[in-house]
């Protein structure tokens, strides 16, 4: 299974847009914000708060570490 696949499977909940406000307000009641992108698009810029999971990686992080709340 792709990496990608793997994600659809894992977060298999509806995907939600969100306003920033919205973000926001989840971050705020613990909700988790997640990069995907290469290391160097990560560098280049991200969002404060963000954690750097490339998608390539990710399936072994939350692997270890299972999933507990909400993601962004």
């Amino acid at each position: 299974m792709s990496n990608v696949g793997f994600f659809f499977k894992l977060f298999a909940k509806p995907v939600e847009p969100v306003s920033v406000a919205r973000a926001q307000e989840l971050l705020g009641n613990g909700a988790v914000l997640v990069d995907v992108r290469t290391p160097q698009e990560y560098s280049a810029g991200h969002a404060n708060r963000a954690r750097h999971i490339p998608l390539d990686a990710g399936a072994d992080v939350v692997a270890k570490g299972g999933r507990t709340g909400r993601v962004l």
